[in-house]
């Protein structure tokens, strides 16, 4: 298949009829017909239901035409996008992170820079990141590390920017729990989720290290989103673990969600990192390390 038989098909399944889409293609009904009978060929089921009147959409035509608009979509943003890249005067620079919490601290990274870069950012899960900066597809990425376990950074060669130090916080449903902290114990008798846009088990792994024992008894899966995360928890089906500094950020005063701490837990306690390598000459790269890490408040005593 091809972008014009895309545009053929939505044109098809937007007017109901081959003739209309042939007049205002200006193409003969004959091709139209054709052109989507090699299409369902392709795709391997039809896609119109033909009446003697008018034509409809399949179920299959209809889930294709929802994808079509979001692929012509995409290919045309992408050739805006190339189109403005191809126009930038500014360095490149490539910058990873995992969680929309950590994008938060990239984007105000990049407003403090004095002297204009073109960032091309991607969303990884942590292992993705480390190797993507060691192997220079990526000159730098945000990770969380010192959280139930360290990742030996140094020993891989890398360079790493402390640029927030925080305090993980539990997300529940506001009437879940009535008090101002959270027992480990209570959290063990509710799923906990949490959100990777690629498959990981790192933030799982780190979590259930940072409780210890007590950790292995909790039932604790992945979503697949930001938005189902937040809205798995805000109607009271799983816990999620948020960071003190950033959800303020993220957090919609609408959802039912209250944000409390761990008792007793020290270990609840982590740092967003910037990661590079000490050899990389981007422009830009060493402003930008230094941005970041003026980001966030220094706390009392730093």
């Amino acid at each position: 298949m091809n972008v014009d038989q895309l545009r053929m098909f939505l044109m098809v399944a937007e007017l109901g009829s081959f003739q209309k889409a042939a007049q205002q293609g200006y193409i003969s009904q004959r091709a139209v017909s054709k052109q989507m009978q090699r299409l369902e060929n392709e795709v391997g089921t039809p896609l119109f239901a033909r009446n003697k009147n008018r034509i409809q959409l399949t179920a299959a035509g209809a889930l294709f035409q929802k994808r079509c608009r979001t692929i012509l979509q995409l290919i045309n943003e992408t050739s805006s996008d190339l189109h403005s890249l191809a126009t930038r005067t500014a360095p490149q620079l490539r910058i990873g992170y995992f969680s929309p919490f950590d994008a938060v601290l990239l984007r105000a990274g990049l407003q403090k820079l004095s002297a204009p870069v073109t960032p091309l950012t991607t969303e990884e899960s942590v292992e993705h990141l480390i190797a993507d900066v060691l192997i220079g597809n990526l000159d730098c990425a945000f990770i969380m590390d010192d959280y139930g376990f360290n990742q030996q950074l140094a020993q891989a060669g890398l360079k790493a920017a402390i640029v927030d130090e925080d305090q993980m916080l539990i997300g529940a449903h506001k009437d879940l729990f009535p008090t101002d902290q959270v027992t480990p114990e209570l959290i063990s008798h509710h799923p906990v989720i949490y959100y990777s846009n690629e498959e990981s088990n790192y933030l799982q792994r780190a979590f259930v290290q940072s409780l210890g024992k007590l950790g292995r008894s909790i039932s604790i899966h992945r979503a697949f989103s930001y938005e189902q995360m937040q809205m798995q928890v805000s109607l009271g089906q799983a816990l999620s673990f948020y960071p003190a500094n950033l959800i303020s950020y993220l957090a919609n005063p609408s959802e039912p969600i209250r944000y409390l701490p761990i008792a007793g837990a020290n270990t609840q306690r982590f740092t967003f990192k910037l990661i590079y390598l000490p050899t990389n000459q981007s422009p830009g790269l060493k402003e930008f390390v230094q941005a970041a890490q003026m980001v966030m408040p220094a706390k009392e005593g730093q």
